[in-house]
């Protein structure tokens, strides 16, 4: 007995065949457990289904969001739809008060304002000569008769047509002067025709004479 107590075992010479083995999976015959296989297979399973439910639960949630997302603009659409219609005679009535206004815009381009004719003899006349037995033809034709102080400003007033540009052509007779008891000229008396330019009696004017 004393002999085996005090046997020295080398190291490294350790019987190899000492340890143990642990295993967690039930065998059966040096296999798994049929039953534990079945857990196995049930815990997939369920997993799986479980995994189609959330996205079958989530597709559903969304489909829903959807839904509410097309009624809101459903909602919203009916919404604008409804506003048109009362809108529509405010429309109308405002359609064809454009078509008068460009209606008369086109006939504002095309009238003739023979009143210019007025301000064209103002801006022109000299201040020793006056006008009467005035006539206006819508081709842009005057025809007048005029009195200036002596046959000088009779000369400076037909000049002074003659340098505006809107008259094409004039024309001057009856050429005659009256005199005082002196023999002083007081007047000269003569007939007049102007043609000017039709365009500057047409359609508006930025600054009217």
């Amino acid at each position: 007995m004393e002999e085996n107590k005090d046997k020295k075992v080398p190291i490294g010479k350790a019987d190899e065949k000492v340890g143990f083995k642990v295993s967690l999976m039930p065998t059966e015959n040096g296999g798994p457990s049929p039953t534990y296989r079945l857990k196995i297979l049930y815990l997939i399973v369920t997993l799986s289904i479980g995994a189609v439910l959330l996205i079958s639960a989530g597709l559903w949630i969304t489909v829903l969001f959807k839904k509410a997302e097309v009624a809101v603009a459903e909602k919203e659409l009916a919404s604008v739809q409804a506003k048109t219609s009362e809108l529509a005679p405010a429309y109308e009535a405002a359609r064809k008060q454009q078509e008068k206004i460009d209606t008369l815009a086109g006939i504002y381009e095309t009238h003739v304002f023979s009143s210019r004719v007025f301000g064209f003899l103002e801006k022109d006349t000299l201040p020793q000569v006056s006008w009467a037995n005035l006539s206006f033809t819508s081709s842009g034709s005057i025809s007048l008769s005029g009195t200036a102080a002596d046959y000088e400003y009779f000369v400076k007033q037909i000049e002074a047509f003659k340098d505006d540009p809107t008259v094409k052509s004039l024309a001057f007779s009856g050429l005659s002067s009256e005199f005082d008891e002196q023999g002083k000229q007081r007047s000269a008396n003569f007939n007049l025709t102007l043609d000017l330019d039709p365009s500057y009696f047409v359609g508006p004017k930025e600054q009217e004479e």
